[in-house]
């Protein structure tokens, strides 16, 4: 310990509340009573610093003190954490050590003589900055993903490592459960990092009986957001933490991100958020609120993704490079007129007279966003969109004659680009981010103008666009097995959809007695699994309903099939 510090950073481990041992951190002052520091300044090589080692002999602390507490015996907290905060602590001793480097050099400049030695030096120090360059440039990363097995769909957890920027290959560690049932845990969404904060993890989960969002903190602890029953789907976060003042004391305790998602309102989908607040420290939950409406009709509105974009030279001062320097943006696909497009919605911030911008405190606090633009128009079939991480683009997935494809779009409407072309799926696209793409890095765009959208439905004679005549979904259920507490459902329809079909079961008129599912149909078939709702688990009868909304080249059809709960 330096004799000029005033608090150790210590390791412990307690019992929570429930009798569960935690791992986490502790800020303990050097005057506590039990902190002992030895006299053995001279051991170690300690005589350069003036160093002691220290002994801690039953020191107490209050509750405040500890942060960051996640269950002993869970790794991957511990992993997440740490390689984080290591990799902060050891990108900021490599630019103290950049600098050194970069001072002796200029010291040493016309005063070495002949003298091998300072070159030999000199080199050396180029040989160890390199190395330490590439240790910290191989990207380390979590994956989520889910995975369906003993018939719940869980969320696994892989490490991966790897430098995308000079074409190292990625490996990744052996997956391990991250958030497994009762009920079924969809659609992961990991945050980005905050300095010394592990990722959240955003996520749905049916296991009170209805499609509910959860979230997993930065400690590992799982947290029910919302539990009105309404229907949650398809979690984003948005591109940046804001800080907060929680308990007014002027400065700065909490981080506070944006989430976006869809939720199911009168029964029909739109785009929501709500704000998430974590420790500043730790990345442990502390609360969440301000459910608002982001965007609503026409039609249904899904697959959010949320970005948050600047203009600005991070010179001194700082200055904004247009008069919409930093705007958060959600993208998102809507279907209309007997098809899908992509739309995004669009809040800028403040600007001042002296060039600062100012984030809404709330983003999209006033409901309804009052910028919204079309971003593609015909043929449609659009779906999955997200944003690239410097903003400047949008990839997505577009259905045309049959085939899906992957495509990409600037955010002005402009440079639509297909990037495969092979026949069959090619969809649900995602951008990596690179180590340059924090929010304080990222361009600023121009917004598109509006975009041409003309019906897909039948015109006179039963006629789409251009004459084409549309064909029947040849939708059929054949075959629904009700075991348990979830029934698969099987069926056909035809093999070029434009857009998911829609199979919902139903033991009742209440919205807790019902269940949904969005599936594609592959190759003129498909097949899910539903959670039956709780309400419904004494139920014996109940009825399957499966419909289609219609595109450019299929009709829109709904058929339906009574079903019964299984003996075996």
């Amino acid at each position: 310990m330096s004799p000029a510090a005033t608090d150790l950073y210590v390791a412990v481990s307690y019992a929570d509340g429930e009798g569960v041992e935690r791992y986490a951190y502790a800020m303990v002052p050097t005057g506590a009573p039990g902190v002992v520091v030895n006299d053995d300044w001279d051991a170690l090589g300690m005589r350069a610093s003036g160093s002691n080692s220290v002994s801690l002999e039953g020191v107490e602390l209050p509750d405040a003190a500890v942060r960051g507490g996640f269950q002993a015996g869970d790794p991957l907290p511990y992993m997440e954490r740490n390689l984080v905060a290591g990799l902060f602590h050891a990108a900021g001793s490599l630019g103290i050590a950049e600098s050194a480097d970069q001072l002796a050099r200029h010291g040493l400049a016309g005063r070495i003589n002949g003298d091998a030695r300072p070159r030999m030096q000199v080199a050396e120090n180029a040989v160890d900055l390199s190395a330490a360059r590439g240790v910290l440039s191989r990207e380390t990363w979590p994956l989520a993903f889910q995975r369906f097995a003993g018939g719940d769909w869980d969320i696994w957890s892989a490490i991966g490592r790897g430098n995308a920027s000079n074409g190292e290959p990625a490996t990744f560690g052996t997956a391990t459960a991250l958030v497994s049932g009762p009920g079924d845990q969809e659609s992961p969404a990991y945050s980005r990092i905050a300095a010394g904060v592990a990722p959240l993890l955003a996520y749905t989960s049916t296991q009170t009986g209805a499609r509910e969002l959860w979230l997993r903190d930065a400690a590992g602890d799982l947290k029910q957001l919302t539990g009105d029953g309404a229907g949650y789907a398809n979690p984003d976060f948005a591109g940046r933490y804001r800080l907060v003042d929680a308990d007014g004391d002027g400065g700065f305790d909490t981080l506070r991100i944006g989430l976006v998602f869809e939720r199911l309102v009168a029964g029909a989908h739109g785009i929501w958020a709500m704000d998430l607040d974590v420790g500043i420290d730790s990345g442990a939950y502390v609360a969440s609120g301000g459910m608002r409406p982001v965007a609503t009709g026409p039609g249904e509105l899904f697959d959010p993704s949320w970005q948050t974009t600047n203009d600005f030279d991070f010179g001194d001062p700082p200055a904004p490079l247009s008069d919409r320097p930093r705007v958060n943006d959600i993208v998102f696909a809507t279907a209309h007129l007997g098809t899908t497009f992509l739309d995004f919605v669009e809040e800028p911030w403040t600007l001042a007279a002296d060039g600062d911008a100012t984030e809404p405190a709330v983003p999209f606090a006033e409901g309804l966003a009052r910028d919204r633009f079309t971003l593609t128009g015909d043929p449609g079939g659009d779906n999955a969109p997200v944003w690239s991480p410097a903003g400047g683009r949008v990839a997505f997935e577009r259905t045309t004659g049959g085939n899906t494809d992957v495509w990409t779009v600037r955010p002005d409407g402009t440079d639509l680009r297909r990037l495969t072309t092979r026949t069959g799926l090619d969809g649900r696209p995602s951008w990596q981010p690179d180590q340059e793409s924090s929010v304080d890095r990222v361009g600023g765009h121009t917004n598109p103008g509006p975009a041409s959208r003309n019906p897909k439905g039948p015109g006179p004679g039963g006629q789409g666009p251009g004459g084409e005549q549309r064909r029947s979904l040849r939708l059929a259920i054949r075959g629904a097995t009700w075991r348990g507490r979830r029934i698969v459902v099987a069926g056909r329809a035809a093999s070029d959809l434009a857009g998911r079909l829609r199979v919902k079961f139903a033991c009742g008129r209440s919205s807790r007695k019902r269940a949904t599912r969005l599936v594609r149909a592959r190759n003129g078939r498909f097949r899910v699994a539903i959670r039956i709702p709780a309400r419904c688990r004494r139920a014996r009868r109940a009825t399957v309903v499966l419909k289609y909304g219609g595109d450019r080249a299929c009709t829109s059809q709904r058929v339906s099939k009574a079903v019964r709960r299984s003996r075996r």
